[in-house]
């Protein structure tokens, strides 16, 4: 029996008398992988508790055809004929066969109608998963009965049909009726039952006319995956680190038989299906034969580095750094000690796997990383995110613990108690110890450090008062059975927690009454604001912003809504979204992406938040695909955000923070009208371009930018003005002095006469037209 201890030390924000310390002891049952903290590394045959699974994947096909008879035809046809049975899932619900499309190698881009028929001897479950189909493709699915198709609207065509049919059992049979269905058969597949199959569609040139049926037919473009688990021999060295986890593989042979390089698959991604991890990740990957190394990582975000003593490929679009082609040593030991000589530690598992080409790497989230903590009972909160006691004349104030104190109710968190800013700091600096027996648990408090720090004559207790401290020349020590003293007893996962406190109370000083002080007030909702920024990718690393965000059709883009709220228990919903082209947000748009909470785009998705460092930021996002009918250049992306209390009980009279995948079956008109009462708008701009590769930046001036030119211009043309003038007056006053000449008689010049009198009278126009 494994037994550990933590202590958390409270001190009592109403009474300057009591200290009270909560401690416990805990009975670890760890899993045939191996245990924990163990070292060296014993080899032992690793079970599915194993952070590493080795697998041998192998690609076959029973018999098949392939032709070019569909290419003048409206539509591509392939038949799919499964042999064999598969395990039920869970709960009896029908077996899953995951259908991988993309175009053929001479193919780009595939913009064909698709027709498939899926025969089988069970109902099954078809997830279509798709590469590079174009959308808005009739596409149509022949099923057997009881049968389902599933796809990801952002990745296949919505304009789909899925009918169920009684097919015939027989090869043969299965090819002539689709034949007389649709004349031509562009591809035939007989494989046993599996959960991978892979299908290349298009019309290869080089193919025969017709479709005839070989039980020789092998073709890279339709094949069937399969995957045996390999046994392995490993240890796990220590608890994985939420933060970091270092995994080493040493394998022997991709196969049995091949002489060449082959890729062995090494893939990365975390334990439950459908969630995000952010951890770093090292993979230390050694194999005695030429292999290439392909590292594929899934819904895993922080830094993957890969040291390798062969080639690596990067099978994924996440960011992993490799070091290849480095000397690493054999053996569990020696490889243990390099990656710890390299500041790669500590060693979380080891792996020794003779024959594979595909490992399975599972990370666990941080609820079942940190097992302890995360699975406490609601009346244990207390201990959550605790430290162990502070440093020697750290000071406990009553407004600052060294962790967050949680409750379950009825009190506040202790950080919210009232307090007097200017009361004197007590430094507390006791010496303690904790020993977990097999069957009782015995703390010892050293009495000088105690008197230190202000208590004399103490008198200490367990939870019981009964349970009280002996006491010799140099310490108190108190002792209890797992069952005595009121210890509290918690089952979890993989372990039992026996849960005690120690209350220390000094006989030399007064018990204060509890004083009532207003409690701080909190951020005012009004001076909230919220940031939405445009990226092109995942903005997991902060990448760099674009002052204009330029988007192309079916493009993804993805939507980062930042908050400045400082209090934690405020957050923020997001209302509605949509793209409009005028830049003005009350105006109405017919393309929506969300609507009352819940997206109205099939192809919204929405990503959790990061904790990468901490943030007094509240964060959303999600992505979708572009897809326009307005004929403009330049839209605009409005969303209305509004601001709502993550806490149970309402704040500040906001409504309850909604989750959009979980509350769009259950929204109440109070939920609404709460909402649209707090409601804040943020806008980007959209530039639209039809390629990339073609981008016209179009400067788009704001209000601001366009008041203050014509301000400018204002200023400009007075300045002109009065120049003229000054001008003018200046000199209208020297044509006055200047003497006149006689003028002549009317009689001999009179058109004359009358010249020169208007420009005497008008000099700056003389002026002007000279």
């Amino acid at each position: 029996m494994l037994l550990g201890f933590k202590l958390t030390a409270i001190y009592e924000a109403i009474n300057h008398t009591r200290v009270i310390f909560y401690f416990y002891c805990k009975n670890h049952c760890f899993s045939a992988a191996g245990p924990l903290f163990r070292s060296p590394c014993e080899l032992l045959p690793v079970g599915t508790g194993h952070p590493v699974q080795a697998m041998l994947k192998s690609f076959t096909i029973l018999s098949g055809c392939a032709s070019r008879g569909t290419t003048g035809l409206p539509e591509e046809v392939h038949i799919i004929n499964l042999r064999g049975h598969a395990h039920e899932g869970p709960d009896n619900s029908s077996a899953k066969v995951d259908l991988h499309l993309k175009p053929i190698q001479s193919m780009l881009h595939h913009q064909k109608p698709l027709v498939f028929v899926l025969s089988s001897l069970q109902p099954l479950i078809w997830n279509v998963k798709t590469e590079n189909l174009a959308l808005r493709i009739q596409h149509t699915f022949y099923v057997s009965l009881g049968s389902q198709v599933r796809f990801k609207p952002e990745n296949f065509s919505l304009f789909t049909r899925i009918q169920q049919e009684t097919f015939p059992h027989g090869n043969e049979q299965l090819l002539n009726w689709a034949q007389k269905k649709y004349r031509a058969v562009t591809s035939f597949s007989e494989l046993k039952m599996t959960q991978d199959i892979y299908i290349k569609v298009g019309e290869d040139p080089l193919s025969s006319d017709t479709c005839k049926i070989d039980s020789k037919f092998l073709s890279l473009n339709y094949l069937g995956s399969y995957k045996e688990p390999q046994t392995s021999k490993g240890c796990v060295l220590s608890v994985p680190h939420k933060d970091k986890e270092v995994h080493i593989i040493e394998l022997q042979a991709p196969n049995a038989s091949s002489a060449f390089q082959v890729d062995v698959i090494v893939d990365l991604r975390p334990l439950k299906e459908g969630t995000w991890v952010h951890r770093d990740v090292v993979l230390l990957l050694k194999c005695a034969k030429s292999v290439n190394w392909v590292v594929k990582v899934h819904n895993v975000t922080g830094n993957v580095h890969v040291v390798a003593s062969d080639t690596v490929t990067v099978g994924s679009q996440a960011p992993v750094s490799k070091t290849p082609k480095q000397y690493l040593p054999s053996g569990p030991q020696a490889l243990i000690q390099w990656a710890s000589d390299i500041g790669h530690s500590p060693v979380t598992s080891y792996t020794s796997t003779p024959v594979a080409n595909h490992f399975n790497i599972r990370l666990r989230e941080p609820d079942v990383v940190e097992s302890l903590e995360s699975k406490l009972p609601p009346e244990l909160a207390i201990l959550r995110d605790s430290s162990p006691l502070p440093d020697a004349g750290t000071p406990l104030r009553r407004s600052g613990l060294p962790f967050p104190f949680l409750t379950t109710g009825g009190m506040p968190p202790l950080e919210h108690l009232p307090y007097e800013p200017d009361e004197p700091e007590i430094v507390l600096n006791v010496d303690l110890s904790v020993q977990c027996k097999n069957e009782r648990m015995v703390v010892s408090i050293d009495k000088q450090s105690l008197q230190a720090s202000g208590f004399t004559n103490a008198s200490l207790t367990l939870q019981d008062p009964q349970c009280k401290a002996t006491v010799n020349a140099t310490h108190y020590t108190l002792e209890t059975p797992l069952t005595g003293c009121q210890t509290a007893r918690f089952t979890l996962e993989d372990s039992t927690l026996y849960i005690n406190s120690v209350s220390i109370l000094s006989g030399n000083q007064e018990t204060s009454a509890p004083r009532i002080v207003q409690e701080p007030p909190r951020q005012p909702v009004n001076n909230m604001t919220f940031n939405m920024e445009l990226y092109d990718s995942l903005p997991i690393n902060n990448p760099v912003r674009q002052n204009f965000f330029t988007v192309s059709q079916n493009q993804k883009v993805f939507v980062e809504i930042t908050s400045t709220a400082s209090d934690p228990e405020l957050g923020f919903t997001i209302i509605s979204c949509f793209i409009s082209h005028d830049s003005n947000p009350s105006m109405s748009s017919g393309y929506t992406l969300i609507e009352t909470v819940c997206p109205t785009d099939a192809s919204v998705t929405y990503y959790p938040q990061f904790p990468v460092h901490p943030t007094k930021m509240d964060k959303k996002t999600f992505s979708f695909i572009f897809d326009s009918t307005f004929k403009v250049s330049l839209l605009f992306l409005h969303c209305e955000m509004s601001l709502c209390s993550k806490s149970s009980q309402r704040n500040l009279n906001l409504p309850q923070c909604l989750s959009p995948m979980e509350n769009c079956d259950s929204l109440s008109l109070d939920n609404i009208m709460a909402m649209m009462m707090n409601k804040k708008v943020s806008t980007q701009r959209l530039v639209v371009v039809d390629d990339f590769s073609h981008i016209t930046v179009v400067y788009v001036l704001d209000t601001p930018v366009v008041v203050g030119i014509a301000f400018a211009a204002f200023v400009i043309g007075a300045l002109l003005t009065a120049a003229l003038w000054f001008i003018y007056a200046h000199t209208g006053e020297t044509a006055g002095t200047q003497p006149v000449q006689k003028s002549q008689p009317a009689s001999e010049n009179s058109s004359t006469g009358h010249s020169i009198g208007s420009m005497q009278s008008t000099p700056c126009s003389s002026s002007s037209t000279a």
